[in-house]
């Protein structure tokens, strides 16, 4: 079922409606409406920017605040170490737009077409791929253009460095005059909780639920990748899914949890806090837009957000992170961009 088309949130009641039978439709309605239009104001779908045709379509966020990191009930805090034992309070302060989908091979090559650029495993030894076992490999041959599996115009771009990310939106910048940049860690798990979902919101699904809402590792993966956790379904993706394939959350943003693991500007530490000081100003209380220059000077790893395809269920929560060196590329990572307002 292709969400992509919907543009508001009373179509998407429709489209429910149509899908389901209204019979039905008032069985789900509760369901509908808390995990997938949110618990806030019915947000407006419409409220979609594109500064160009080959550029991501962009969604506005509205300001807000929310607890950044696992809390104590959701069983899953190995990724963090608080400064004062609890989640970070960050306040969204100011509104910002972010892409509505990944980064698709399509507007990818776009900038490629335009630029000449090389990434980082073209001009050096390759891309990360993992093998039919758990191990991962390392080929010249592999890049964004060949990344292990078949995909189209509309799958996610792989294969990319966090370097290349951050040409391909100095590109934007410079194509449209607008701000765009990487999204924060803070926003990307803002954007995420919206909806009210909770950091074990993918692990604590089973069966069809887990493989209708996102693109995680499945059954389907063990015809290939044998051994691994996978959710017990399928969903008929083996490796990426082209984008809005799955339901968008309430502010109309598909694949926040699944699909490929996403760059964030951020630089990582191992504390929270330490970092979020954006444009909106403020320490822990801020967009954390762009991670303080003077945290960042050395070749710090930088944050990856999420999970993906090859994610077991538990690595898709909110809080999830990873971090890697800006060099780091692989096939199962890729990025989506934001822009100020």
């Amino acid at each position: 079922m292709n969400f992509s088309a919907i543009t508001t949130s009373e179509e998407y009641k429709r489209h429910l409606r149509r899908a389901f039978g209204s019979s039905a439709w008032k069985r789900t309605c509760r369901l509908v409406t808390l995990a997938l239009l949110g618990a806030h104001t019915e947000f407006n779908l419409a409220s979609s920017i594109q500064d160009c045709p080959t550029c991501p379509v962009m969604v506005q966020v509205p300001p807000g605040s929310f607890s950044l990191g696992s809390k104590a009930d959701e069983g899953e805090s190995d990724e963090f170490v608080f400064e004062d034992g609890l989640p970070d309070p960050v306040q969204i302060k100011h509104r910002f737009s972010l892409s509505r989908t990944e980064v698709t091979r399509g507007q990818f090559s776009a900038f490629v077409r335009s630029t000449g650029y090389q990434t980082t495993a073209e001009k050096s030894t390759g891309c990360s791929v993992f093998l039919p076992s758990t191990a991962r490999d390392h080929q010249s041959v592999w890049n964004w253009r060949s990344p292990g599996f078949r995909q189209t115009t509309q799958h996610p771009v792989v294969c990319v460095s966090w370097l290349d990310a951050q040409a391909y939106v100095a590109w934007l910048r410079r194509t449209t005059g607008k701000p765009y940049r990487l999204p924060s860690e803070a926003e990307v798990e803002y954007v995420t909780r919206f909806s009210g979902e909770t950091s074990r919101s993918a692990a604590n699904a089973s069966g069809e639920l887990l493989c209708s809402a996102g693109n995680v590792a499945d059954r389907g993966l063990l015809v290939r990748q044998q051994g691994w956790v996978v959710a017990p379904c399928n969903d008929g993706q083996t490796f990426t899914a082209p984008v809005s394939s799955y339901p968008a959350n309430a502010m109309g943003l598909h694949d926040l949890l699944g699909n490929v693991r996403e760059w964030t500007a951020d630089c990582y530490h191992s504390r929270h806090g330490i970092y979020t000081t954006g444009p909106a100003g403020g320490k822990r209380l801020s967009n954390t837009g762009s991670a303080r220059q003077e945290n960042c000077q050395r070749p710090i790893s930088r944050v990856i957000k999420g999970g993906s395809w090859a994610d077991e269920p538990r690595n898709h929560r909110p809080a999830k992170r990873w971090q890697a060196p800006p060099q780091y590329r692989d096939n199962d990572t890729g990025f989506r961009v934001a822009r100020d307002e």
